[in-house]
This record gives structure tokens, sequence and C-alpha cells, in this order.
């Protein structure tokens, strides 16, 4: 029952649904910010404060990952070359997604215990479907930001190792509670060093692989735009990657890196001290952006090569070849270690997400507390047992999350669109008016 409603309900209807409410959002706003591209830079970088920036790292910490390094794998070997324009496509409508549900979560943040929070159950004015969307996401905080992932990072030092799960299991249990234990505060202390550190590690990989090769990348835009259109790849890449992550190590059904739509990264925006509200939804968009169309774009680009000498691989299998040969055994314990802690960030921001959703319905300490040691429990279950039924569940629960944030953003598109305008017309304006 779960893998029909997963297949035949969620999956066809999700991309086509978020298709139609991004090209709605993008004319409430006149399509800014690249119908101001300069004046949306300017104002990003010119005085968006520390506080908006580490909001991001934990978001970031949420969205990159696995996804980024084998989830690219499993589309290119499914889809084709292709798939990775109709990433390009799905990040251009993920923008204005995310850029939206950011823009909302600090619009109608709260503050408590002198620090904000908010997200998709605080802008969702309808209690019913507010509740029902925070214990979707305390329930997907189990599945596809837990049990799943620890699941794959444990099989990646199985394989490369020979290490148990059990110690896999018990290492990341013991860290996570660790980090999350404090609060928001050294959350967003972790994220802001591991997630930056992380992502250019494996970015750099990634450029001296394609430096190598410099003089094959014309050929593999070429192959990208020559296949773009075929029904594999628009099948693959639309589908594959607008539905959802999720999982973000890429053996869901289903693929999305950049999580628009879905409500979560909103819940690490809202943490942020800011008066403006379009500016952090200008980090959205700059999250979406370095996470599609930076990462994933690298990571096809070197895949893309390491295809046409070892054709018959896929995952992660692809990923190894795709950097051995340049970095030898080195890459052997590079990237288990860059997925041991893209791991370790998705649990630590996936904890915080689940801990928010918790607080909409009761603020008691000690269930928080009780939540945040279940958390880590779990990840320790998650890396010795079996994913299962837990796929189809990630899919379900996801989905339906997307659903009720995506049609919020169509219900607030007006809202969107004053902040917007305000903005526009005077940048010092604030935007974001705590409630």
């Amino acid at each position: 029952m779960l893998e029909f409603l997963a297949n035949s309900v969620i999956t066809p209807l999700l991309p086509f649904f978020l298709g139609v409410v991004a090209i709605l959002l993008y004319r409430a706003v006149g399509f800014f910010p690249f119908s101001k591209l300069r004046q949306s830079l300017s104002s990003l970088f010119s005085s968006t404060d520390s506080s908006s920036w580490r909001a991001l790292s934990v978001a970031l910490a949420g969205t990159l990952g696995v996804g980024n390094i084998v989830g690219v794998a499993y589309a290119i070997t499914s889809a084709g070359a292709g798939a990775l324009f109709w990433m390009w496509i799905s990040a251009i409508l993920a923008m204005i997604l995310k850029y939206g549900e950011t823009l909302l979560a600090i619009k109608y943040q709260k503050k408590r215990d002198s620090q904000y929070i908010g997200g998709a159950m605080y802008y969702i004015p309808h209690h019913f479907l507010a509740a029902m969307f925070a214990l979707l996401c305390i329930a997907s905080s189990f599945t596809v930001g837990n049990l799943l992932q620890t699941k794959a990072v444990s099989d990646a030092f199985e394989l490369n190792f020979s290490l148990s799960p059990y110690l896999i299991g018990t290492l990341l249990a013991v860290l996570t509670l660790l980090v999350i234990w404090r609060g928001i505060r050294r959350i967003t202390r972790f994220c802001s060093v591991v997630i930056p550190f992380l992502s250019l590690v494996y970015l750099l990989m990634c450029i001296a692989v394609l430096l190598k090769n410099a003089s094959a990348i014309p050929s593999l835009f070429s192959q990208i735009i020559s296949e773009a259109f075929s029904l594999r790849a628009v099948g693959g890449g639309i589908g594959g990657t607008l539905i959802f992550h999720a999982m973000k190590v890429g053996f869901s059904k289903g693929l999305i890196t950049n999580e628009a739509g879905c409500g979560t990264a909103p819940i690490a925006h809202a943490s942020a001290n800011t008066d403006s509200a379009v500016k952090q939804g200008l980090l959205g968009i700059v999250e979406v952006f370095f996470d599609t169309v930076v990462l994933c774009t690298a990571s096809g680009l070197v895949l893309l090569l390491a295809q046409q000498n070892t054709p018959s691989l896929d995952g992660y299998a692809l990923v190894l070849a795709a950097f051995e040969p340049l970095f030898g055994r080195i890459a052997d314990i590079i990237l288990p270690l860059c997925i041991f802690f893209f791991v370790l960030a998705t649990l630590v921001s996936w904890s915080y997400y689940g801990k928010s959703a918790l607080t909409y319905f009761t603020q008691n300490r000690i269930i928080q507390k009780l939540y945040l040691i279940l958390f880590s429990i779990v990840a320790f279950l998650g890396a010795v047992g079996e994913a299962g039924v837990f796929w189809q569940l990630s899919d379900i629960t996801l989905g339906l999350m997307t659903f009720i944030n995506t049609g919020y953003l169509l219900y607030f598109r007006k809202d969107i669109q004053t902040e917007t305008e305000l903005f526009l017309q005077n940048e010092t304006h604030p935007t974001a008016k705590k409630q």
C-alpha cells in the first residue's frame, strides 16, 4: 500500500504541482531577483548579518550531502547526461519556491527564550494543517533525516574499510547527541564550520578532475544538451529532481537535492535575527544555486567523464571511479569521510527541524530532551538495521509536507509580492515585522 501511494499518488503529481506554483510565484514578483539581479546581489552582500549566514549554514546542512555525490550518479546512470539539463531547469523553478518559503518564515517568526523560531507550521493559518505539517516533519526527521542517512554511511564504511555498522552507528549517535544537546547555537556553530569546509574540499576535488580533462568539457556540455530532450532524460531529470530527496544518497525512486517547497529549510532560516525577510529569501536562492547548479553540476561533469571509461558502474562505485585516476587511494579515504560528515551535518540539521516541529505542540524541555535522545538512538538503529519500508514512508511523508507547504506558498503569493515590492522601493525599509 505504501509503495502504491508513493509511486502512483505522490510521484506523478508533485513535480507538476511544484512547477505550476513556481511559475505563478515568478509572475507575482515580476521574476525577481533575475529582473533585478544587480540590485539583489548588491543588497545581499552589503549588509546581510552574520546570524542570517549561520541560519543558511544550518539549512545547507540539511540540503547538501550525499545526494550531491552519490545521488547525481544515480540520476545520470538512470536518465543519461540530459538529466543534468533538467536539474538546471528545476533549480530555476526551485529558487522562487525557496525564496517564498524563506521570506514567509521570517515574516511570521516567533521569539521565545531570546531565540527566534519559525517555519511552515507557524505561517500556515489553519491549525489542523499546521499541526499535520508539524507531525509529518517529526516523522520525516526519523526517516529521511536519520534512518536512511545513517544506513547509507554505514554501508559506505563497511564497503571501503570493512568497519562494523555497530561501530559507525555508535559513533554517529554519540556525535549527533553531543552537537544537538545544547540547542541551535551549537548547531549553527557546527554547521557554519563543517558545511563550508566539506563543500570546498569536494568542489576542489571536482575542479581538479575537470582541469585535468579540460579538453573534454565542451563535448560533455554538448552531450548534456543533445540528450536533454529524450524521453529518458525528461523523466529521469525532472521527475527525479523535482520530486524530493527522500534520501540524499540517491537510492530513492525520486531525487531532489535542494528541498525547495517542502518547508524544512525555512525552519533553519527562521532562526536568523534579521529585519529583512527579502534578504533572507535571497539567501534561500543562494542555497538552491550552490546546491544544485554548482555542486551537482560539478559532480555531474566529473561522473560523465568517469562513465565514458566505466559505463557499467553506477552509484558509489561510479563516484570512486571518477576520482581514483587522479587521487588514487586518497579518494577511497576522502570520499567516505566526506560522506560521514555530510551525513552527520544532515542529522544535526534534521534534529533541529524535528525539535522545532515538536515545539509547535509543547515547550516542555523534558519532552524535547527525550526527543533528542530518541533521535540519537534511531541514528544507531538506522546504521545497523535495514531501511525496508522506510523508503516508501519517507516519500509519502515528505511528499505530503511539500503539498501542504507549497499550497500555502500559492495562498500567500500576494504577501510575497507585497514584501518584494516594498523591498525594491526602499532597501532600508524593514520588510519583516515580527509577529
